[in-house]
């Protein structure tokens, strides 16, 4: 049987040129989607953190706890966070403690001072998440009752203020990737001037339970 001499395969040149032109186009959108793929994995991790801050002061305004607390660990290539809280049993005993001892309300990061047999939850929620880091170099924590009433923090979150839409910002988390942290002794920078590069994102709260998130864009911070 004669085989039809008008079927042909591809040359060794012509495969030479596809192979070409696929390696251009995926070497311009490797970056692209590299950039993106990061900037959504810190992205998602700073929602968990909004998320988990907005449970919390929903629970202390609904009465369901009378003392909440929000503890972030920083560890190596990720953060670890923590929600507690304390009903009216817990609550009471702090106010005692405080009267007692004329001190104001700590924010403690002791587990066993969140133990139930002493009124508390001990762990609400907890959420790792990898990748990620923050501008905390130690385990810190923000602690509040209803309306904030009492209001307290600890470690990191007891420092540093931040001016930008002409305002002072006290009360944040920062998230940003972890390969810029460790160009930066593990911390994410505060500012374009320490090193701060996209991707970032900035969760502020107020002492009412207000929460507002923000976006690095390059040079400045941008309410989302």
């Amino acid at each position: 049987m004669q085989q039809d001499q008008n079927i042909k395969g591809f040359t060794l040149l012509e495969l030479l040129v596809v192979v070409t032109i696929v390696m251009v186009i995926s070497a311009v959108a490797y970056p692209n989607f590299s950039s993106w793929s990061k900037d959504r994995e810190v992205r998602k991790s700073a929602e968990q953190v909004s998320t988990m801050l907005s449970t919390i002061t929903s629970a202390v305004q609904r009465g369901n706890y009378s003392f909440v607390q929000l503890m972030v660990t920083p560890r190596k290539d990720k953060i670890e966070i923590h929600t507690r809280g304390l009903q009216r049993k817990g609550y009471t005993r702090l106010l005692k403690k405080r009267n007692s001892q004329n001190t104001q309300i700590t924010c403690s990061t002791n587990k066993d001072d969140w133990k139930s047999n002493l009124g508390g939850n001990p762990e609400i929620q907890k959420v790792t998440v990898k990748g990620v880091a923050t501008q905390l170099d130690k385990t810190s924590s923000v602690c509040f009752s209803k309306n904030a009433a009492h209001y307290s923090t600890s470690g990191g979150l007891s420092q540093g203020n931040l001016i930008f839409e002409k305002n002072e910002h006290k009360r944040f988390i920062i998230v940003c990737s972890s390969d810029l942290a460790q160009t930066k002794g593990g911390k994410c920078p505060l500012k374009e001037k320490d090193g701060l590069k996209k991707p970032a994102y900035l969760i502020e709260w107020s002492r009412f339970g207000q929460i507002q998130k923000y976006r690095f864009s390059g040079n400045d911070w941008i309410r989302q």
